[in-house]
């Protein structure tokens, strides 16, 4: 029995450690989304505007590449604070499927404005800025004739 308490000491201490660090790295490093997303594979992007209302489908080629590829090249972090935390939020800005040519979902993604993206539970900035939601703005505004 005296043997087992040594190994429960070694355990104790380095375990927790571990995986207190892991929770802490996971926590803190860097983001990206639609990691591993062919945008040759998505022939249907099924935008929602939350604030509207209105729902399209973009099917243009050029313009999917182009949203996907957008989001790909930035990297995020999750938001600290109250501020980050998602699950109890409703609504958002534009909710985009990404769905293949049978209609099957391969992603989903909600941005929330031209730097925050929410995957719940958390929202995720990206000091880069820059994301397609006023691509995504003036697709919509084109498509249904809306004026802000």
């Amino acid at each position: 029995m005296k043997s087992v308490r040594p190994i429960l000491k070694i355990a104790k201490h380095l375990i927790f450690p571990a995986i207190v660090l892991a929770v802490v790295l996971w926590y803190i490093l860097p983001v990206h989304f639609l990691r591993g997303l062919d945008p040759e594979k998505v022939k249907t992007i099924d935008l929602f505007d939350g604030h509207t209302g209105y729902q399209m489908d973009v099917t243009d080629p050029k313009l999917i590449s182009e949203i996907v590829e957008n989001v790909q090249s930035r990297s995020f972090k999750k938001v600290r604070g109250k501020d980050g935390i998602s699950f109890i939020e409703m609504g958002y800005r534009f909710r985009m499927l990404f769905l293949d040519d049978k209609g099957n979902e391969l992603a989903r993604l909600i941005l929330e404005n031209s730097d925050t993206v929410r995957k719940d539970p958390f929202y995720y900035r990206t000091e880069e800025g820059g994301l397609c939601s006023d691509l995504l703005w003036k697709l919509i505004r084109e498509k249904f004739h809306y004026e802000y």
